[in-house]
């Protein structure tokens, strides 16, 4: 596990010493006989070279993998890569090491160990071979009588796929059941159907057929399939299904997406489908939106829904990136012109239309001048915002714990954020009369994103605010002096030893790199402890463990106090649960760590909301310049005021306007934190109304990623069950309900589609 962020402090990591020379050779110390792994950094990515024949090394092919993936993993990548019939169990791995001699990865290591742990190292040489017993019970086995499939890693979504291997004689249940425990699914068969893909679309078997053998429904080998629950119990209306990209046509996918989502709407189309002209819009809308429904492909095709609106709406003609509103809008439009009766009335004006009354009072006479205009859309303009309020836990050398509140330069770096946090830092220190070489320097500082008190991600300083989307971040305070030869860096982590739970941020320990022993990481802690006992007054003995990163035990740091310790992870002072409560109390009540709840999603109060924009587009202004009234037929100034009129419409569409079309065509980013659900729009109207009548709950977001030059559209759309599901071009997944703030309410917000209670 890397500890280190880029560019901050990767220069620590291990020399490229050879494995013999990395073990002492010293014969009066004392060491543990570990297994050394190679000491260069961890990798994200890992490539190794997987022989095409057994054990030829002069034919291989490259293999992808991660370096955290355990044995068991890497043998489904490779299964799945080499289109292998066969199980993890059935195929055993070995390497060739630097004497040219084959060794048995499987076989003296658990499943369970990770690449770095198995010591391989970037683009060694890996033969796949079965294992006899597999190879006897294939020889043993009839053609007919062992079948593959490919099951589907997301529902519908053809790739990326796993191998599933079942008897012909196996019912459709035990199927079904064989392909969640492949997925790891938590899930069981209780309203769960398999989904065969043939011919472009996917047939569902009813759970009816659960007794029947794949041989009894004719399967045939290589099939795709895949599980998902009863299509007629969870979709009828609004629809569940992805849409293919045909070319920069994000923007149509994530408009089409929200106004699916729409029931009412739906439900018409499919009301007066066969009322529709051939030649229509409206006829290839319904088509598309019948295909989503049913599921006759694994996404939805727009190409010829595209082709008709581009005939009647130019601009949309080619595959140039445009924007998701104007093409809602333009569509919006076309169905209305087709659907419209003598009075100018259709479904869209019923469903979506608003009417804003503007009136013009003069300051002279006080004569007002009203006027009312209707549109599918309220567009609120957005201002953008310079400073960006940032929560920061500094973690401290000493153990102690300091939560600030930041204010940085919304265009400035990582390094910017530092350097304010600095200062503030420096005026608490003041403020407080404390010793002001407390004060740290940017060079010793490292930002890190946290979850449940553990790093996720270390920043690097040169990374821009505007890419980072948490509002709370972890600031480490560095070791100064660091000798990069001689020294490292390890991670003292605080658990609850009855739990298991990090209660708190860990600290960076500067230890030797080379001959390392235990009684000086135990000098190191002096200071961590003495800052545990001063603030739980609880004067018991904390137990001290190390881990290796060569495997996951833990070790006693006082048996080995003169001990080396090699491969060394992290060190861990484990606390009890009554300890953990009196750190956590006293913490709170002396105000030097808040302990809070990590919600990435989390708002401040510079952050806008939606009614302000409201509050600010429905108030009371003044005209610029001169206005020449009709009433006393003189020249003078005047104010202009906006409100809604009665009925309002069934759905309430608002456009966030990010675009800024002017010289320095810039989007704007800012962060409008809008509610889930009881939009109250009474105040904003032209006559006091039942407020029952004003409540809106939004039911889907398109949303916009990236700049004005160049961007990519999504949307989130409100379900059945009050369930959310994300949608990315012919892509979907449910968000888990803990996450909905989070992935529903973001900066990438552009039109909101809320719908009346």
């Amino acid at each position: 596990m890397s500890l280190y962020g880029p560019g901050v402090i990767n220069s620590l990591s291990y020399n490229n010493h050879s494995r013999e020379n990395r073990i002492s050779t010293d014969s009066s110390i004392n060491v543990r006989n570990f297994h050394v792994p190679p000491t260069k950094p961890e990798k994200t990515s890992f490539q190794l070279r997987i022989c095409t024949t057994k054990r030829l090394v002069r034919s291989t092919v490259l293999l992808s993998t991660n370096s955290t993936d355990t044995l068991q993993q890497l043998k489904w990548t490779i299964i799945d890569e080499r289109s292998l019939h066969l199980t993890p169990d059935e195929i055993s791995l070995w390497s060739l090491n630097d004497k040219y001699e084959w060794k048995r990865l499987d076989e003296i290591n658990n499943k369970y160990a990770t690449i770095t742990q198995l010591d391989l190292q970037e683009y060694d040489v890996i033969s796949v071979e079965p294992e006899p017993s597999s190879v006897s019970i294939v020889k043993a086995s009839s053609s007919d009588s062992l079948i593959t499939l490919k099951l589907c890693e997301k529902s519908f979504t053809l790739k990326p796929f796993r191998y599933l291997n079942i008897l012909r004689t196996s019912t459709l249940g035990q199927t079904k059941a064989k392909a969640i425990k492949r997925l790891n699914s938590t899930a069981t068969n209780d309203g769960i159907c398999l989904f065969l893909y043939e011919r472009g679309s996917w047939i569902k078997f009813d759970i009816e057929l659960d007794s029947c053998t794949l041989g009894e429904l004719h399967f045939e080998n290589n099939s795709f399939v895949s599980v998902d629950k009863d299509i007629e119990s969870t979709l009828s209306t609004p629809v569940l299904c992805g849409l293919e990209n045909i070319g920069n046509t994000c923007y149509m996918n994530s408009a089409l997406q929200c106004l699916n989502n729409i029931s009412k709407l739906v439900e018409y189309f499919d009301s007066f489908k066969d009322n529709f002209d051939e030649n229509s819009v409206s006829k290839v809308y319904i088509t598309l939106i019948e295909s989503m429904l049913l599921r006759q492909y694994s996404y939805g095709i727009l190409r010829e829904l595209k082709e008709r609106v581009s005939h009647k709406s130019p601009i949309f003609s080619g595959y140039r990136q445009n924007d998701a509103q104007e093409f809602m809008n333009s569509l919006l439009h076309t169905l209305h012109n087709e659907l419209k009766d003598a009075e100018n009335e259709s479904i869209i004006t019923t469903l979506f239309h608003v009417k804003i009354q503007s009136t013009v009072t003069c300051d002279g006479c006080s004569g007002s001048h009203p006027n009312e205009q209707s549109s599918c859309f309220l567009p609120l303009p957005l201002h953008k915002q310079q400073q960006r309020l940032f929560e920061i836990d500094y973690s401290k050398l000493d153990g102690q714990v300091v939560s600030l509140s930041v204010e940085a330069p919304l265009n400035g770096t990582l390094l910017t954020l530092t350097r304010c946090f600095i200062a503030v830092y420096k005026n608490k220190i003041i403020e407080s009369s404390k010793n002001t070489n407390d004060i740290p320097e940017t060079e010793h500082l490292v930002v890190a994103k946290m979850v449940d008190n553990r790093i996720v991600r270390e920043y690097a300083i040169t990374l821009r605010l505007i890419d980072i989307f948490e509002d709370r971040l972890t600031v480490f305070e560095l070791p100064a002096e660091i000798d990069l030869y001689m020294d490292t860096l390890t991670l003292c982590l605080f658990v609850d030893v009855d739990n298991n739970h990090h209660f708190r941020p860990p600290v960076y320990i500067k230890r030797p790199k080379y001959n390392c022993y235990g009684k000086i990481i135990k000098q190191k802690l002096n200071k961590i402890l003495e800052h545990l006992t001063s603030v739980t007054k609880d004067s018991s003995k904390y137990h001290i463990v190390w881990t290796s990163i060569n495997n996951a035990h833990k070790y006693s740091l006082e048996e080995d106090l003169n001990n080396l310790l090699y491969c060394m992870d992290a060190v861990i002072i484990e606390v009890p649960s009554s300890v953990v409560r009196k750190y956590e109390l006293n913490c709170s009540k002396n105000c030097s760590y808040e302990k809070r709840e990590l919600l990435n999603n989390e708002k401040h109060v510079q952050h806008l909301t939606l009614n302000y924009l409201l509050d600010d587009f429905f108030q009371e202004a003044n005209l610029d310049g001169d206005y020449y009234c009709s009433l006393c037929n003189q020249i003078t100034t005047a104010k202009q005021k906006s409100d809604l009129c009665f009925p309002l419409p069934q759905v309430f569409i608002i456009q966030l306007k990010r675009f800024t079309y002017n010289d320095s065509n810039e989007k704007i980013d800012t962060f409008i934190d809008y509610p889930l659900n009881n939009l109250d729009l009474s105040r904003y109207t032209t006559a006091s109304q039942s407020s029952n009548d004003c409540l809106y709950d939004l039911m889907a977001v398109s949303n916009h990623q990236g700049s004005l030059g160049g961007g990519h559209y999504t949307a989130v759309a409100r379900k059945v069950n009050n369930k959310w599901f994300s949608f990315n071009d012919q892509y979907f997944e449910e968000i888990p309900s803990n996450l909905i703030r989070q992935k529903v309410i973001t900066k990438n917000a552009y039109v909101l589609i809320y719908v009346r209670k």
